[in-house]
């Protein structure tokens, strides 16, 4: 497999002028892949969101798609970090590792840096096929400890939260009394859940979400301002997985107690109703938009 770390977009447009005909990975953050979906957007290719088309039979679906588009040479799967979230999805990625390549069409993969790590370690079948492997943003993040952790003892992050997940959980099954403790792991959960979030494992952010609300539960009342630290955060998950519905709830259960532990006025809950704001906008519920904004003067 060939390798370009120098200029991503001119290697992308060689291969889009020549039809190169194969599979290729583009490595690039988030930001990026909006960027390049937009460039390429007037340009005679078929684009596929991961975002919007996930699940069990992705990769079949990927392919009637782009079977359907029998004049465009240039397929471009964006986000493709969204659709390998689970072990099963890296083993059907393999399994179809020769349906894609036989599609016959220029297939480019947009994935980020640690979703391009997972392919590599648990995709081997798939990432023997690659023609090119294309870097379009300058170097990686900067790694967690987590992360660090997993490096140390061979396992991929997703194994390393699953073994941590499961320890929390015998932890909650214990029933933890000790008010300090609970506190220590609740915050712990906390962090973990912001990592775990930022490194696009949107299902394991929510396992620890979920686990410190249970947790918190058992220090503070259903009125206190950790609970709606909690609450927000899912909310902000929701949101980014475009979960709306869901998203909003936690969002209401969050401006409730900063509107009645704090005010109304308050930064925080200034934050959360704009929250609300912005998903009522996105959801084109303009109506409950206006109610909102006129309960806000």
């Amino acid at each position: 497999m060939q390798e370009d770390k120098n200029d991503g977009y001119g290697t992308l447009e060689w291969i889009f002028s020549q039809s190169e005909e194969g599979l290729f990975l583009a490595v690039a953050g988030e930001p990026k892949q909006k960027e390049v979906m937009a460039y390429f957007a007037d340009r005679r290719a078929g684009i596929y969101d991961c975002k919007e088309h996930s699940g069990t039979y992705m990769f079949r679906d990927l392919k009637e798609w782009g079977d359907s588009l029998q004049e465009m040479e240039t397929l471009l799967v964006f986000n493709f970090q969204y659709a390998m979230q689970h072990d099963e999805d890296y083993k059907r990625l393999n399994f179809s590792r020769d349906m894609l390549a036989g599609m016959r069409k220029n297939l480019f993969f947009f994935t980020t840096a640690w979703g391009d790590d997972s392919l590599a370690s648990k995709a081997c079948d798939f990432y023997s096929f690659l023609k090119m492997r294309i870097l379009l943003d300058n170097g990686k993040e900067k790694p967690t400890d987590v992360h660090l952790m997993a490096e140390e003892k061979g396992r991929s992050i997703q194994e390393e939260i699953i073994l941590d997940y499961a320890a929390l959980c015998a932890d909650l099954e214990l029933r933890i009394e000790e008010p300090k403790l609970v506190l220590e792991r609740t915050e712990y959960l906390i962090e973990q859940a912001r990592r775990a979030r930022q490194r696009y494992l949107y299902y394991y952010a929510e396992l620890y979400l979920v686990a410190a609300q249970r947790l918190g539960r058992k220090l503070f009342d259903t009125e206190h301002l950790e609970m709606a630290k909690i609450y927000q955060m899912r909310g902000e998950l929701y949101e980014e997985t475009e979960k709306y519905e869901k998203a909003e709830e936690m969002y209401k259960l969050a401006l409730r107690i900063r509107e009645n532990v704090l005010n109304r006025e308050h930064p925080d809950a200034l934050e959360t109703r704009e929250c609300i704001m912005r998903i009522y906008e996105k959801q084109g519920a303009y109506e409950k938009l206006r109610e909102l904004e006129e309960l806000a003067k």
